[in-house]
Formats: structure tokens, sequence, C-alpha cells
């Protein structure tokens, strides 16, 4: 009986101790649980800051900024705009770079040419001729202050006319050179068979003076 009850003694206590290593790993369980959760607090913090894809532009941004090449009308229109820039440098620098390369694409696709070179493109030509809107403005992308630019083109019919009779023009000294150059090889080969046939009758003039007489 005395061993029964010792043996009994000694499970309840190793019963009692595998409580409390349970309740122990419960309780660190939940504890590094609530440690890996961020509270709500950092939380917020971290949707306080906007990922940089969200772009916020002020009220007063024109709507013209939006619009497509116009290419069907008369007079047909192209809409350049900046990316976001660190400062207003920067984007004066990057509109001109675009309002070219618009440019130079507008002709090619107009005159079916894959090379604009023919028509002169510059910076002066451009304000003075083909910019009818301009906008200077700021915005934010996530929450850094940005700033843009932007430029309607338009080309009116007399500019298109101008840009074809260039094409044109362009297509005609193309053709004229070919055919000088054609006239030119002509004329060597007229020269040469000329010099050819002089040789040749020299020398039968020459053997039939040395053939003596019967």
């Amino acid at each position: 009986m005395t061993s029964l009850m010792h043996t009994g003694s000694v499970c309840l206590a190793a019963l009692v101790l595998v409580s409390a290593a349970t309740a122990d790993d419960q309780t660190a369980t939940v504890t590094n649980d609530q440690a890996s959760e961020p509270t709500s607090a950092e939380a917020v913090t971290e949707l306080s800051v906007p990922p940089l894809d969200i772009v916020e532009y002020p009220d007063d941004r024109p709507g013209w900024l939006e619009q497509a090449p116009d290419l069907e009308s008369n007079t047909h229109t192209w809409v350049v705009v900046t990316n976001p820039c660190e400062s207003y440098e920067q984007s004066a620098e990057q509109l001109a770079i675009l309002r070219r390369a618009a440019v130079s694409s507008y002709v090619q696709g107009l005159t079916q040419t894959a090379d604009a070179d023919f028509y002169p493109v510059n910076d002066k030509w451009i304000e003075s001729q083909l910019i009818v809107k301009d906008y200077q403005g700021s915005l934010v992308q996530g929450d850094v202050p940005m700033f843009e630019q932007a430029v309607m083109l338009e080309f009116t019919p007399r500019t298109q006319e101008e840009i074809l009779a260039a094409a044109n023009n362009l297509q005609v000294r193309q053709r004229l050179g070919k055919l000088a150059a054609l006239v030119s090889l002509g004329l060597v080969l007229l020269i040469g068979s000329s010099s050819l046939l002089g040789i040749v009758s020299r020398r039968v003039e020459r053997g039939s003076a040395q053939i003596p007489a019967h």
C-alpha cells in the first residue's frame, strides 16, 4: 500500500511538471506571435507613406494634357507631356527632347519615310511655329513633390504641305542623282568605246599600209 501511494505521488508530480511545461510553451508561443505582429500604431505608420506609383495632380491641371494625337482633322495636334521630374530644369530638358522626337515621328508618319533628317527640326522652329499651348505645374508622387511640363504641337494644313513638299523635293533630288550617275556611266562607256575603236582602226590602217602592192 505504501508503495502504491509512493508511485501515485510520483505520477502526480510528473503530471504537474508536464502541465507547467505545456503552459509555459503556450505562453511563449502567444508572446512570440504578439511580438511578430505589428502593432496598430506601426501599421498606421507604414500606410501613412504612399507608394511611388500613386501620383496626385492639382485640381487645376488642364484636361488637354490627356489628349491623344489627332491626325484625322485638317489641323493635326500632338500633346507632349514630361514624366515627373525632381526639378523644373530637369523637366525643361526632358520636354525639349520629347517634343523634337514627337516632331520627327510626325514627319516620318506623314511622309511615310524611315528618316526625317531631310526636314530641319530645331527648337526655335518648334517654339515659333508649332506650340499653341504650354503648361508648367507641380504634382506629388508618393510623398515627394515633383514637376512636369507639357506642350500642344499644332500642324496646320500649310505646315503639312511644306513637309510633304520637302519630302517630294528629296525624292526628286534622289532621282536626279541616280539619273546623273547613269548619264556619267554612259559617257564613260561611250568615251571608252570610242577610244577602243580608234585604237583598233589605227592598227587596221597600219596593217593595210604595210601590205605590199602587187
